[in-house]
């Protein structure tokens, strides 16, 4: 019992020596307050990003407390001095956020041609000023391809922006896309003689001989359509074409256009609304055209509508997706219904008022 007990007290006095250690690595230290951005005595002429003056750190004209102006420096990346990265004594930083994971003068930099800026050591690494925790890219052979992707000699990853700092500066995720083949990638579609790739990611069931890349992301094959390399359930692959509303163009089929409520952009998973707007500038004649050349091309093919796999996460996607249309469009509808009532409401209200002056006035007039 005795040494069950001194084991407990050892493991307990660890954790709490542990604790602070993982917090300050974990932990987003932002340095920004908007009550210390002044305008001081110096001009920074060269836009040096971090300048030491009276006892005071800026970053561009915005004190930052706690940082050493004693040893505070830019980083330097490929023979010049970093605007935006610098490290004193104590802690390294990107703009106004201290990076916790890393020890002053004791992590490697690797300026990606085309890409960002990875400050790294053994046990953490920075992306553009992010912490990556959630993937280990291979650093020696990670490089940039366009679009906001990356690859290493193992994986495909994606660099998106997640939302901006306390000052409005932009931080991001980077990501591995899971199921892609570096060695196939490509920005946009992708075909090989054994498959059909989306950004180096593999399209499932994807038809090669008959894949045709369109645009604004789509493509189709005998079998579906295709947007950013996801079928779009329920569409005409037969009829599926592409016409103009106004000065945008878009896809339509058979059954309608494809594109939001408005008309004017795409959503991320396109859905067929059957309402085309007035302006679309499609005819039966178009259509019919298109398919009798879809039947000339496959004779003896059929389509069905693609549908995803019962209990597939594809499945229960679309239902949410529709689901959300669906919710959208009855909300619109109530707040159209609510707009008749108050506008009745309203007019009735304006009426009645009107009715009562009316009879004020006339019962003015027989006083007289």
């Amino acid at each position: 019992m005795r040494k069950f007990t001194l084991l407990f007290l050892t493991m307990l006095i660890l954790g709490f020596i542990m604790i602070p250690t993982l917090a300050k690595a974990n932990e987003v230290i932002d340095l920004y307050n908007a009550d210390k951005c002044e305008s001081p005595d110096f001009i920074d002429e060269d836009l040096s990003g971090y300048k030491a003056y009276q006892g005071k750190v800026y970053y561009f004209y915005c004190v930052l407390e706690g940082v050493d102006p004693a040893t505070i420096k830019p980083l330097t990346m490929d023979g010049k001095k970093s605007v935006t990265y610098a490290q004193d004594k104590n802690n390294v930083y990107f703009q106004t956020i201290i990076l916790s994971g890393l020890e002053p003068n004791q992590f490697k930099i690797k300026n990606i041609e085309g890409g960002g800026i990875i400050l790294y050591d053994n046990n953490s690494i920075y992306f553009d000023g992010t912490e990556i925790t959630d993937t280990n890219p291979d650093i020696a052979t990670l490089e940039a391809v366009g679009d906001g992707y990356y690859r290493d000699k193992n994986n495909l990853y994606l660099q998106k922006l997640a939302g901006t700092t306390k000052n409005g500066d932009d931080y991001f995720t980077f990501k591995k896309i899971d199921g892609a083949n570096p060695d196939n990638f490509e920005t946009g579609y992708k075909i090989t003689p054994d498959a059909v790739y989306w950004y180096g990611k593999k399209i499932e069931g994807a038809d090669v001989g008959s894949m045709e890349l369109l645009h604004f992301g789509f493509a189709k094959d005998k079998n579906n359509v295709f947007f950013e390399g996801k079928i779009v359930y329920g569409a005409d692959v037969r009829s599926f074409v592409e016409t103009a509303v106004g000065d945008v163009n878009y896809y339509v089929d058979k059954n309608g256009f494809f594109g939001d409520d408005d008309g004017q952009h795409y959503l991320t998973i396109p859905y067929m609304n059957k309402e085309y707007p007035k302006d679309v500038k499609i005819t039966q004649k178009s259509l019919s055209s298109a398919i009798k050349d879809y039947e000339t091309k496959y004779p003896n093919y059929s389509p069905q509508p693609a549908m995803p796999k019962p209990g597939s996460p594809e499945e229960q996607a679309l239902k949410k997706f529709e689901a959300d249309v669906a919710k959208a469009k009855l909300e619109a509808e109530a707040n159209k219904q609510n707009m008749i009532k108050l506008g009745i409401i309203g007019l009735g209200s304006v009426l009645g008022l009107g009715g009562i002056v009316y009879r004020v006035m006339r019962w003015k007039k027989r006083k007289k």
